[in-house]
């Protein structure tokens, strides 16, 4: 007699939810729909939790630790697992950014928040979003599992692979174009939400 897994019963699963949030003073944010997770972006997950060290010397520092959040005007390229860059970028290039915000918003439920700020005046004129992206710090590959910054006597050594990790877009459907008044500040957000939930 065959006997029956338990293993789906006892099993957990966890969400990913992302997306961007796009705003510019007096004017209700814009919030897009689902982010598209690169292979880049899925890899330095992967990485992230099955990385493991037992030298004490080194100190490393986590992927984090250097973001960017860049846009561009294209609205007909749809995101690809392989994609790397924008497909028409506008900026990569932000004024300003801030620490990654990480809240416990339940039991089970955790939020990371990256974003990247451009001030008033930035751009000589307006512009169209049609694509937003974030890049951060991350391993080049799953065979290499060497963490993305490794600081030697507290003098860090980065490995900036500026490629995309996420991207909501125009032609995904997840928003509608956006335009930019140059005359005032933009800010993008990126939100990532990690649930975990019993199967």
């Amino acid at each position: 007699m065959k006997r029956k897994s338990t293993y789906r019963k006892n099993s957990v699963s966890v969400t990913i939810e992302g997306f961007f949030v796009i705003k510019q003073p007096h004017r209700k944010p814009l919030v897009t729909g689902a982010n598209h997770l690169t292979n880049k972006g899925l890899n330095g997950i992967i990485n992230l939790i099955g990385d493991s060290y037992a030298d004490k010397q080194y100190n490393y520092v986590g992927t984090a630790w250097a973001y960017i959040i860049s846009f561009g005007d294209d609205t007909v390229t749809p995101t690809t697992a392989t994609m790397e860059y924008l497909a028409s970028p506008v900026s990569y290039f932000p004024d300003a950014g801030a620490d990654v915000i990480k809240t416990k918003e339940a039991d089970g439920q955790y939020r990371c928040v990256w974003k990247s700020q451009w001030f008033a005046d930035h751009f000589s004129e307006d512009k169209v979003i049609g694509e937003v992206a974030l890049h951060i710090n991350a391993w080049r590959d799953t065979g290499d599992l060497t963490p993305p910054i490794q600081a030697y006597t507290n003098y860090p050594i980065l490995y900036f692979d500026a490629k995309i990790v996420s991207r909501v877009s125009v032609a995904d459907g997840d928003f509608s174009i956006y335009e930019v008044n140059h005359a005032k500040s933009l800010t993008i957000e990126y939100w990532m939400r990690l649930k975990m939930a019993d199967t």
